[in-house]
């Protein structure tokens, strides 16, 4: 590498940085350039006023000549200030023209508005001075009440007048309608100075506009004059104190309604606040060594529930977060230990000799602790619903909680209630686990689950997937009667006993239903082949060339959705 590329990467050049045109210059240019328009359009209108001997020509030349110098000053001026190029002078300039042709409407009615405003202020001005000469120039003693032609003239000068004084007041307020937010601003805040400048002005008026007429011969005696604008500007205060009064009703009522709402504020974090002291001691109370206290805390922690979920001044968002987080704690307490659970068989009354000297106490503790656990499950089927078709019933808030009972100890019959997706995976069941006529909406979940006895699902529906993959059933297994709407599966699952669907007694058979809308590979019943029962037998029931169902023999299929029945015909009258 030679030693001048060396140089180059250790010292490497700095790009030139393009100068950015200069907004200032651009808006000074704007005002120049309104400036010399503005001095044009006065100098046309007072031309023909002003006598001169030269022509016409010759003084609209000298004054284009005069702007013309007047520029060429300013130019030099700017480019000796700043210093820059004729070039990017004339960029300036370019850009300026640009930007100028998009606001060109705007400037351009501006400039009208501004010139008609002129003519007619004019033109009032020079009627007054008119009018006032013909009026001197009558002959004393002039009759007014008689039509002449002199009294004609002085009537069409004051109509005209009107007329320009009308226009130049209407122009006037069109030309503030650009400005009418900055207006609106400025009466909001500063409506006392405002105030006050109308009163002086309305004052001023009051004597100066009597004194105009009178002095131009328009009207005779002032004081009717002064006494309406007196009136006029009474009333403008009068108006002015009625807006202000208003303004500050208006005040009050936003003051007292803003202190409704923080008081309203102030209120509803009160009663939060209270809310999660009563939850903290319902949690306290779950932890006593006295049943009773922990019975308490459960229902005490099923109310706060429901206040949460009827609490209208939170969103449902709210209502269910501040809800399931109360489940969260009735489930923990469900998922907690209690190792009298296993002794459960044990602690019947005809085995009191065998147990030992705390049979006693360890049954009431076990009857106590069931009662508990059970009053869970039991509040929390009675605030759920079963959404049944056609039905005009809305489906409970308490459906959408989440329900974690994994890896219970469960030790209590939870026959007759119902269940929203419930989570029962690893969990054991000691003694009879009974779910006889339940209803499980939404998935229900038993994998990995131990029944320790009998499993007993008599009458139970299943409105979702019911699985009890790798489960293990240690005594009989009872599904008799019931009605699976969606998928069950048995896969892997081990059986110590027997497993029936079917029964037949004196009162009829009992079979088990499985729907027909449901996808025929959503039944699973190939059990682990380790188990004492090898295999649950099973048959294919053909509904379609391409649906075949293999359920448990004796079982049979149902359409949760039947058609109506026809309307039988009725018979032609005679």
């Amino acid at each position: 590498m030679s030693e001048q590329d060396t140089s180059s990467d250790q010292h490497p050049e700095i790009p030139e940085t393009k100068k950015e045109p200069d907004k200032t210059f651009c808006r000074a240019f704007w005002r120049r350039a309104t400036i010399y328009g503005t001095a044009i359009v006065i100098a046309a209108c007072i031309a023909p006023s002003i006598r001169f001997d030269n022509e016409a020509a010759a003084r609209f030349g000298l004054a284009a000549a005069t702007v013309t110098l007047f520029a060429f000053i300013d130019l030099l001026i700017y480019l000796f200030a700043y210093k820059e190029e004729l070039s990017g002078y004339l960029f300036k300039i370019f850009k300026f023209i640009k930007n100028f042709a998009r606001r060109l409407p705007k400037t351009f009615l501006l400039l009208i508005g501004l010139t008609l405003l002129f003519l007619l202020t004019y033109n009032v001005i020079e009627n007054s001075i008119l009018h006032s000469e013909k009026i001197r120039n009558l002959p004393t003693g002039f009759n007014f009440s008689l039509k002449s032609n002199e009294l004609s003239e002085i009537q069409n000068i004051r109509k005209s007048t009107f007329f320009y004084a009308s226009g130049a007041l209407l122009v006037a307020l069109l030309l503030t309608l650009p400005l009418a937010k900055k207006l609106k601003f400025s009466l909001q805040e500063h409506i006392l100075e405002i105030f006050v400048s109308t009163v002086i002005f309305g004052g001023i008026l009051s004597f100066f506009i009597p004194a105009f007429l009178y002095n131009y011969e328009f009207i005779g005696d002032t004081k009717d004059l002064t006494t309406a604008l007196f009136t006029i500007t009474g009333g403008t205060i009068a108006l002015f104190s009625l807006i202000k009064s208003h303004q500050k009703s208006e005040l009050e009522r936003e003051q007292l309604d803003t202190q409704k709402q923080k008081d309203a504020r102030d209120h509803i974090r009160q009663v939060h606040s209270a809310r999660r002291d009563r939850y903290i001691e319902a949690i306290d109370k779950l932890s006593s060594e006295y049943a009773p206290v922990r019975l308490g805390g459960v229902y005490a922690l099923v109310g706060l529930v429901d206040e949460w979920l009827d609490d209208d001044n939170i969103d449902r968002e709210t209502q269910l977060k501040e809800g399931q987080v109360i489940i969260n704690n009735l489930c923990a307490y469900i998922r907690s230990p209690f190792p009298l659970a296993k002794n459960r068989d044990a602690l019947v009354p005809s085995n009191e000799v065998n147990y030992g000297n705390t049979f006693e106490e360890d049954s009431v503790r076990l009857r106590e602790e069931q009662e508990i656990r059970l009053s869970i499950f039991t509040e929390i089927s009675n605030h759920l619903t079963v959404h049944e078709k056609n039905s005009e019933n809305k489906e409970s808030t308490w459906n959408e909680f989440s329900y974690n009972y994994r890896e219970s100890l469960i030790f209590y019959p939870l026959g007759n209630l119902k269940f929203v997706n419930p989570d029962f995976s690893g969990s054991e069941f000691y003694g009879e686990a009974v779910f006889h006529n339940s209803e499980f909406i939404g998935e229900a979940n038993f994998t990995h689950t131990r029944f320790k006895g009998s499993a007993i699902f008599i009458g139970s529906h299943h409105n979702c997937i019911t699985k009890f993959n790798n489960a293990i059933f240690h005594g009989d297994t009872y599904f008799i009667g019931v009605e699976f709407f969606s998928g069950v599966s048995f896969e892997n699952s081990m059986y110590g006993k027997r497993i029936m669907f079917s029964e037949n007694s004196e009162k009829g058979a009992k079979k088990t239903a499985f729907s027909v809308k449901n996808n025929p590979k959503e039944y699973n019943f190939k059990i682990n082949g380790i188990a004492m029962v090898s295999k649950i037998e099973t048959e294919q029931i053909t509904v379609a060339v391409d649906r075949v169902f293999t359920i448990p023999v004796g079982c049979e299929l149902f359409d949760p959705e039947p058609l109506p029945m026809p309307k039988p015909k009725e018979k032609p009258a005679k």
